[in-house]
């Protein structure tokens, strides 16, 4: 799935689901350690920046660090989880670095704050405690926030929360701590969880969710992956509250779903003129009506009107989107006739 890094290079590398010999965990697949969306707090999803490799240098901006670098090529996961809804923290992160001797490590624990700052971004204020175990404060990049950074062995570990400060930042990082601490003593596939209907599930959405299912195999036409849905709300964009897109070879669909109200309106405006039907071939659906338009330039696009909802299937957004996309198979009748007569309520 395109949009969820799911560190899969790493743990192809050699990590498997079950402990290696005297009990350690196989270190070679670090990818499998990492923090979950089901570790995590309802609402988030996967952040841009998962990766695992091995770790390069600051480029000289920290000299001595570099040369550490340099010596003891670690190995490093990085984690980033963005909230989706729910309220604070905004973000969270998890840094693994797998050193290839415990004295490596030690030696890394001692340069851990220049060590986070600069792979991560992670800005270690303010520490408490002491040994191989802190708990930190941080200024943070955007808002203040808390973590724990200890070292295991080989093994270098921060967790991150940006967004609670003081003591309610401190517990989050601690539950969070011992959620990593568990991944690690048990490490599993990581491509078992994916983000792509936490959008969906924002309980701030008061309209009802008409979708395809995670995927869509309509005879003659390719088949439509789920790629991701969003809670955009009205402000967010041309008015709808709800967008859902579906990949498929050589094209996709995506579903805008409106209030019936809020899509009067737009139709009112110089862009909604683009959701007008020229040519109009009405379709029957389960619980409401929908119409199939064929606009000047070869366009086709949908609406599916249900009592509470509007879905828009690949509406223009844009003056200048309103061209035709002859090579998509869902650019057709047949294409918009599928989809409009398939959507179902989540």
């Amino acid at each position: 799935m395109r949009r969820i890094a799911l560190l899969l290079v790493a743990f192809a590398a050699g990590c498997g689901g079950e402990p290696s010999v005297g009990g350690e965990a196989d270190l070679a697949g670090p990818a499998a350690m990492m923090l979950r969306l089901s570790d995590l707090p309802a609402g988030f999803r996967y952040g841009n920046d998962r990766d695992c490799g091995e770790v390069g240098t600051t480029d000289g901006n920290v000299p001595e660090l570099d040369q550490f670098l340099i010596a003891t090529r670690p190995r490093a996961c990085f984690g980033d989880f963005s909230r989706e809804w729910g309220g604070e923290p905004a973000t969270v992160q998890t840094v693994l670095f797998v050193f290839d001797s415990e004295d490596d490590a030690r030696r890394a624990w001692e340069v851990r704050k220049a060590l986070f700052a600069n792979f991560g971004r992670i800005l270690i204020t303010s520490e408490h405690g002491r040994h191989d175990a802190v708990t930190f404060d941080s200024s943070g990049v955007l808002k203040p926030g808390a973590g724990e950074v200890w070292r295991d062995g080989r093994l270098v570990v921060a967790v991150y929360e940006e967004g609670l400060g003081g003591e309610e930042g401190r517990d989050f990082a601690s539950d969070l701590a011992q959620k990593q601490e568990m991944r690690i003593e048990s490490p599993s596939d990581p491509t078992e969880e994916d983000d792509r209907e936490i959008g969906l599930e924002d309980p701030a959405i008061t309209i009802p969710v008409y979708w395809l299912g995670r995927k869509f195999e309509p005879d003659g036409l390719p088949k439509l992956t789920l790629y991701r849905g969003d809670h955009v709300g009205p402000a967010a964009g041309p008015g709808s509250d709800v967008k859902i897109d579906y990949d498929a070879d050589g094209g996709g669909v995506t579903l805008d779903l409106w209030k019936p109200e809020a899509w009067r309106r737009f139709k009112t405006t110089r862009l909604g003129q683009f959701a007008r039907c020229g040519r109009r071939i009405a379709v029957e659906v389960a619980g409401g009506r929908a119409e199939v338009c064929h606009a000047d330039g070869g366009r086709w696009f949908a609406h599916a009107y249900y009592d509470e909802v509007v879905v828009a299937v690949n509406m223009a957004y844009c003056l200048t989107c309103d061209e035709p996309q002859s090579d998509d198979p869902y650019n057709s009748r047949e294409g918009m006739e599928a989809v409009v007569g398939d959507l179902k309520r989540r």
